[in-house]
């Protein structure tokens, strides 16, 4: 991974997007990244991790819930120098999942469509709800 594909950013700044989607919901996001220089981060609304220093592809991820009543999440990777980046991910759940390697500029996926037209949603406890979600996938429709 990385090498050509990868994204060289220079110069200090951020990189950044606003995506307009629920913010009441919980995102995790997930950059690869390396940099030589100390103070890059990664991200969510107000949530951040550090960047370390030492040069080495790492994946580096983090979760935050929504922190208002808009309708937008902001992912960003903050650098003061050069920083390299691969692979930005960000997911409507608690955790991040595997890597998703995918080229495409969008996540639209014309063969799958979701097996029922229900969603059965089960109260585990107290703010806790459980369900199940089927894709149905026909390669003949990509």
């Amino acid at each position: 991974f990385g090498g050509t594909d990868a994204s060289q950013l220079t110069g200090a700044g951020t990189l950044s997007q606003t995506l307009a989607i629920p913010e009441a919901l919980r995102y995790a996001a997930s950059v690869w990244a390396r940099t030589s220089q100390s103070g890059a981060a990664l991200q969510l609304n107000a949530a951040s991790v550090a960047i370390d220093a030492g040069g080495q592809w790492r994946r580096y991820s983090l979760s935050a819930a929504g922190g208002g009543a808009g309708e937008t999440v902001e992912f960003r990777v903050v650098a003061p120098g050069a920083i390299d980046v691969y692979g930005a991910q960000l997911e409507a759940q608690p955790a991040v999942s595997n890597y998703k390697k995918t080229l495409q500029l969008d996540g639209v996926h014309p063969g799958a469509r979701f097996s029922s037209d229900t969603l059965e949603d089960h109260a585990t406890g107290p703010g806790e709800h459980a369900g199940v979600i089927s894709i149905t996938w026909t390669p003949s429709q990509t």
